[in-house]
Protein backbone atom coordinates (compact mmCIF):
# COMPACT_ATOMS: atom_id res chain seq x y z
CA UNK A 1 0.00 0.00 0.00
CA UNK A 2 1.68 3.47 -0.85
CA UNK A 3 1.80 5.85 1.88
CA UNK A 4 1.91 9.44 2.02
CA UNK A 5 5.45 11.23 2.13
CA UNK A 6 5.78 14.11 4.58
CA UNK A 7 8.48 16.91 4.50
CA UNK A 8 10.19 17.79 7.60
CA UNK A 9 11.50 21.19 7.54
CA UNK A 10 14.00 23.44 9.47
CA UNK A 11 13.45 26.96 9.29
CA UNK A 12 16.10 29.87 10.01
CA UNK A 13 16.54 33.39 9.85
CA UNK A 14 18.40 34.89 6.69
CA UNK A 15 17.59 38.69 6.34
CA UNK A 16 16.16 41.93 8.41
CA UNK A 17 13.02 40.97 5.72
CA UNK A 18 12.37 37.76 7.39
CA UNK A 19 12.82 35.46 4.35
CA UNK A 20 12.87 32.06 5.61
CA UNK A 21 14.59 28.79 4.34
CA UNK A 22 13.16 25.20 4.76
CA UNK A 23 15.72 22.96 4.55
CA UNK A 24 13.50 19.44 3.99
CA UNK A 25 14.30 16.05 4.43
CA UNK A 26 13.60 13.79 1.85
CA UNK A 27 13.25 10.25 4.43
CA UNK A 28 10.44 9.01 3.86
CA UNK A 29 8.09 8.18 7.02
CA UNK A 30 4.89 5.76 7.45
CA UNK A 31 2.35 8.11 8.62
CA UNK A 32 -0.72 7.58 6.28
CA UNK A 33 -1.42 7.17 2.84
CA UNK A 34 -2.96 8.30 -0.30
CA UNK A 35 -5.32 5.84 -0.60
CA UNK A 36 -7.30 7.30 2.44
CA UNK A 37 -6.89 10.68 1.37
CA UNK A 38 -6.80 11.10 -2.46
CA UNK A 39 -3.84 13.26 -2.94
CA UNK A 40 -0.66 13.13 -4.68
CA UNK A 41 2.27 13.58 -2.98
CA UNK A 42 5.17 16.26 -4.32
CA UNK A 43 8.76 16.03 -4.22
CA UNK A 44 10.45 18.73 -2.54
CA UNK A 45 13.98 19.66 -1.11
CA UNK A 46 14.13 23.47 -0.86
CA UNK A 47 11.14 25.83 -0.07
CA UNK A 48 11.91 29.61 0.48
CA UNK A 49 8.97 31.78 1.86
CA UNK A 50 9.48 35.08 1.05
CA UNK A 51 7.54 38.36 2.27
CA UNK A 52 6.77 40.33 5.73
CA UNK A 53 4.37 38.88 7.79
CA UNK A 54 0.83 41.35 7.98
CA UNK A 55 -1.65 41.74 10.31
CA UNK A 56 -3.87 43.32 7.14
CA UNK A 57 -3.84 43.57 4.01
CA UNK A 58 -2.95 46.32 2.26
CA UNK A 59 -5.56 49.37 2.27
CA UNK A 60 -7.03 52.51 3.77
CA UNK A 61 -6.37 53.52 7.06
CA UNK A 62 -10.12 52.76 7.94
CA UNK A 63 -10.24 49.40 6.27
CA UNK A 64 -7.38 48.21 8.62
CA UNK A 65 -9.11 49.80 11.82
CA UNK A 66 -12.24 47.90 10.64
CA UNK A 67 -11.16 44.56 10.38
CA UNK A 68 -11.25 43.71 13.53
CA UNK A 69 -14.58 44.24 13.66
CA UNK A 70 -14.75 40.86 11.62
CA UNK A 71 -13.73 37.16 12.10
CA UNK A 72 -11.40 36.99 8.83
CA UNK A 73 -9.45 34.20 9.30
CA UNK A 74 -10.26 30.24 9.91
CA UNK A 75 -11.90 27.34 8.94
CA UNK A 76 -15.84 27.72 7.15
CA UNK A 77 -18.27 25.26 8.95
CA UNK A 78 -18.44 22.20 5.98
CA UNK A 79 -14.76 22.46 5.14
CA UNK A 80 -13.16 18.98 5.31
CA UNK A 81 -9.64 17.92 6.70
CA UNK A 82 -7.60 15.40 6.51
CA UNK A 83 -7.19 13.49 9.49
CA UNK A 84 -6.27 10.08 11.33
CA UNK A 85 -9.66 9.07 10.82
CA UNK A 86 -9.80 10.17 6.85
CA UNK A 87 -11.26 13.07 5.97
CA UNK A 88 -13.55 14.75 8.18
CA UNK A 89 -15.51 18.25 8.45
CA UNK A 90 -13.57 20.74 10.46
CA UNK A 91 -16.44 20.79 13.17
CA UNK A 92 -16.23 17.47 14.37
CA UNK A 93 -12.19 17.85 14.90
CA UNK A 94 -11.83 17.86 18.51
CA UNK A 95 -8.91 18.22 21.00
CA UNK A 96 -6.19 15.30 20.47
CA UNK A 97 -7.36 14.32 16.90
CA UNK A 98 -3.95 14.54 14.82
CA UNK A 99 -4.25 16.18 11.59
CA UNK A 100 -2.55 15.59 8.35
CA UNK A 101 0.26 18.46 8.01
CA UNK A 102 1.91 19.43 4.67
CA UNK A 103 5.28 19.60 6.65
CA UNK A 104 5.05 17.88 9.73
CA UNK A 105 2.65 14.80 9.10
CA UNK A 106 0.45 13.84 11.68
CA UNK A 107 0.26 16.64 14.10
CA UNK A 108 -1.91 17.16 16.96
CA UNK A 109 -4.85 19.80 17.48
CA UNK A 110 -4.07 21.38 20.96
CA UNK A 111 -6.67 23.97 20.79
CA UNK A 112 -10.24 24.46 19.01
CA UNK A 113 -11.71 28.15 18.65
CA UNK A 114 -15.42 28.61 17.21
CA UNK A 115 -16.76 32.43 16.07
CA UNK A 116 -19.37 33.52 14.04
CA UNK A 117 -18.78 35.72 10.54
CA UNK A 118 -21.50 38.04 9.86
CA UNK A 119 -22.19 38.73 6.32
CA UNK A 120 -25.02 40.08 4.24
CA UNK A 121 -25.36 42.46 1.66
CA UNK A 122 -26.23 45.24 3.66
CA UNK A 123 -23.15 45.47 6.50
CA UNK A 124 -20.52 42.99 5.23
CA UNK A 125 -17.26 45.50 3.80
CA UNK A 126 -15.96 44.44 0.94
CA UNK A 127 -12.53 43.43 2.16
CA UNK A 128 -14.41 41.06 4.91
CA UNK A 129 -16.53 39.19 2.30
CA UNK A 130 -16.04 35.92 2.03
CA UNK A 131 -14.34 34.28 -1.04
CA UNK A 132 -15.73 31.84 -2.73
CA UNK A 133 -13.41 28.99 -4.59
CA UNK A 134 -14.66 26.99 -7.32
CA UNK A 135 -13.56 23.40 -7.61
CA UNK A 136 -9.97 22.32 -8.97
CA UNK A 137 -8.81 26.07 -8.61
CA UNK A 138 -5.79 25.69 -6.00
CA UNK A 139 -6.06 22.21 -5.51
CA UNK A 140 -9.39 21.39 -3.80
CA UNK A 141 -11.83 18.78 -5.23
CA UNK A 142 -14.79 20.39 -4.05
CA UNK A 143 -16.00 24.30 -4.21
CA UNK A 144 -14.82 26.12 -1.19
CA UNK A 145 -15.54 29.10 0.64
CA UNK A 146 -12.68 30.80 2.64
CA UNK A 147 -12.82 33.79 4.91
CA UNK A 148 -10.57 36.85 3.11
CA UNK A 149 -7.70 36.99 5.66
CA UNK A 150 -6.99 33.43 5.75
CA UNK A 151 -3.73 32.28 4.26
CA UNK A 152 -3.31 29.58 1.88
CA UNK A 153 -0.39 27.70 0.18
CA UNK A 154 -0.39 27.36 -3.84
CA UNK A 155 2.37 25.95 -5.61
CA UNK A 156 3.50 27.59 -9.20
CA UNK A 157 6.37 28.34 -11.39
CA UNK A 158 5.80 31.35 -11.73
CA UNK A 159 6.27 31.87 -7.95
CA UNK A 160 9.66 29.91 -8.02
CA UNK A 161 10.81 32.40 -10.79
CA UNK A 162 9.69 35.27 -8.38
CA UNK A 163 11.45 34.39 -5.53
CA UNK A 164 13.14 30.54 -6.04
CA UNK A 165 10.54 28.90 -3.81
CA UNK A 166 7.36 27.42 -5.91
CA UNK A 167 5.28 27.66 -2.90
CA UNK A 168 3.73 30.43 -1.74
CA UNK A 169 1.80 31.46 1.18
CA UNK A 170 -0.97 34.04 0.58
CA UNK A 171 -4.02 35.25 1.29
CA UNK A 172 -7.21 34.30 0.03
CA UNK A 173 -8.90 37.48 -0.94
CA UNK A 174 -5.72 38.14 -3.06
CA UNK A 175 -6.76 35.20 -5.38
CA UNK A 176 -10.07 37.06 -6.28
CA UNK A 177 -10.28 37.38 -10.13
CA UNK A 178 -8.32 34.36 -10.95
CA UNK A 179 -9.34 31.03 -12.06
CA UNK A 180 -13.44 31.98 -11.04
CA UNK A 181 -12.32 32.86 -7.84
CA UNK A 182 -15.11 35.50 -6.39
CA UNK A 183 -15.89 37.34 -3.40
CA UNK A 184 -19.62 36.12 -1.48
CA UNK A 185 -22.61 38.40 -0.83
CA UNK A 186 -25.97 37.57 0.75
CA UNK A 187 -24.87 35.19 3.11
CA UNK A 188 -26.31 33.80 6.59
CA UNK A 189 -23.97 34.27 9.34
CA UNK A 190 -20.71 31.96 8.74
CA UNK A 191 -19.72 29.30 12.05
CA UNK A 192 -15.76 29.36 12.17
CA UNK A 193 -13.51 26.92 13.38
CA UNK A 194 -10.16 27.17 13.97
CA UNK A 195 -7.66 24.75 14.65
CA UNK A 196 -4.35 25.19 16.91
CA UNK A 197 -1.41 22.94 16.94
CA UNK A 198 1.71 23.24 18.86
CA UNK A 199 3.48 25.39 15.95
CA UNK A 200 1.97 26.85 12.94
CA UNK A 201 0.95 24.26 10.36
CA UNK A 202 -0.34 23.99 6.79
CA UNK A 203 -2.83 21.36 6.81
CA UNK A 204 -4.46 19.47 3.79
CA UNK A 205 -8.49 20.76 2.82
CA UNK A 206 -11.17 19.75 1.05
CA UNK A 207 -8.92 17.28 -1.43
CA UNK A 208 -5.61 18.98 -1.45
CA UNK A 209 -5.97 22.81 -0.69
CA UNK A 210 -3.50 23.93 1.47
CA UNK A 211 -4.58 26.17 4.65
CA UNK A 212 -2.82 27.88 7.22
CA UNK A 213 -3.45 26.63 10.67
CA UNK A 214 -1.65 28.98 13.79
CA UNK A 215 -0.45 27.97 17.19
CA UNK A 216 -1.58 31.34 19.05
CA UNK A 217 -4.93 31.05 20.71
CA UNK A 218 -6.75 34.16 21.35
CA UNK A 219 -6.80 35.23 24.79
CA UNK A 220 -3.04 33.21 25.66
CA UNK A 221 0.57 35.19 25.26
CA UNK A 222 2.86 31.92 23.31
CA UNK A 223 6.24 33.49 25.66
CA UNK A 224 8.21 32.04 22.91
CA UNK A 225 7.15 35.21 20.68
CA UNK A 226 7.50 37.63 23.36
CA UNK A 227 11.29 37.15 22.37
CA UNK A 228 11.56 39.00 19.28
CA UNK A 229 13.91 36.62 17.95
CA UNK A 230 11.69 33.81 18.33
CA UNK A 231 11.31 32.89 14.24
CA UNK A 232 7.94 32.63 12.57
CA UNK A 233 7.54 29.32 10.68
CA UNK A 234 4.93 30.47 7.94
CA UNK A 235 5.92 34.40 6.40
CA UNK A 236 3.03 35.47 4.32
CA UNK A 237 3.40 37.71 1.04
CA UNK A 238 2.95 41.27 1.23
CA UNK A 239 0.03 42.28 -0.57
CA UNK A 240 2.13 43.87 -3.17
CA UNK A 241 4.05 40.55 -3.67
CA UNK A 242 0.42 38.54 -3.82
CA UNK A 243 -0.71 40.48 -6.28
CA UNK A 244 2.80 40.43 -8.81
CA UNK A 245 2.65 36.26 -8.28
CA UNK A 246 -0.96 36.01 -9.24
CA UNK A 247 -0.86 38.27 -11.93
CA UNK A 248 2.49 35.93 -13.18
CA UNK A 249 0.22 32.80 -12.27
CA UNK A 250 -3.30 34.42 -14.88
CA UNK A 251 0.06 34.08 -17.50
CA UNK A 252 1.04 30.88 -17.03
CA UNK A 253 -2.48 29.53 -17.31
CA UNK A 254 -3.08 31.77 -20.41
CA UNK A 255 -0.07 30.40 -21.90
CA UNK A 256 -0.93 26.99 -21.14
CA UNK A 257 -4.24 27.30 -22.54
CA UNK A 258 -3.42 28.72 -26.10
CA UNK A 259 -0.67 25.83 -26.22
CA UNK A 260 -3.54 23.56 -25.70
CA UNK A 261 -5.71 24.72 -28.02
CA UNK A 262 -3.06 24.69 -30.64
CA UNK A 263 -2.78 20.75 -29.86
CA UNK A 264 -6.59 20.43 -30.36
CA UNK A 265 -6.77 22.34 -33.85
CA UNK A 266 -3.23 20.66 -34.64
CA UNK A 267 -4.89 16.87 -34.30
Amino acid sequence: MPHFCPRFSLWRKQTLTMTKARQVSLNRRKLGNDAMFGFKNRHLSVRIARGVAEPGFAGTGEETTSIASYRTKGFVNGSRVATQLGWRPVEAVTVGDRVMTFDNGMQKVVAVTRNVHFASDDTMPEFASPIRVPVGAIGNDHPMTLLPCQCVMIESDAAEELTGDPFALVQARALVGFRGIERMTGQRPIEVVTLHFAADEVVFTDGGALVHAPADIPGTVNVDFIDHEAETPYVAYTADEARKLIAAMAKEDARAYAAGARMVNAA
